[in-house]
C-alpha cells in the first residue's frame, strides 16, 4: 500500500490544532490511549508508526553463539512422520 503525501490545507491545520488542543487537556493516561488508538488504526491500514524517540536510543543487544544450548531438547523421533497424517502419506 502506497501512501500519497500531500500539502495539508488550511483545514487540515485547524484540525490538527483542535486535536493538539483537546489533547493538552487530557490526563497522561488518556493521551497514551488516544496515541494507542492512532497507531491501531495505522496498523489496519498497512501505514508503518514508527516513534524514532524510541527507536534512536534503543541499540541492538548483541547476540553471542551457543547461549541456548542445551535449553532446548528435541524428541529422538522429531523428524518422523506424525501419525495423524498417516492418511496423508
Amino acid at each position: 500500500m502506497q501512501v500519497e503525501i500531500r500539502q495539508p490545507t488550511q483545514q487540515h491545520i485547524q484540525t490538527i490544532n483542535q486535536a493538539v488542543l483537546t489533547m493538552q487537556q487530557m490526563s497522561e493516561n488518556r493521551k497514551k490511549q488516544v496515541f494507542d488508538l492512532i497507531e491501531l488504526i495505522c496498523v489496519c491500514d498497512g501505514i508503518s508508526v514508527v516513534d524514532d524517540s524510541k527507536t534512536s536510543k534503543q541499540k541492538p543487544k548483541k547476540r553471542h553463539a551457543g547461549t541456548a544450548k542445551g535449553k532446548v531438547i528435541f524428541a529422538d523421533d522429531f523428524d518422523e512422520p506424525l501419525e495423524d497424517f498417516k492418511d496423508y502419506m
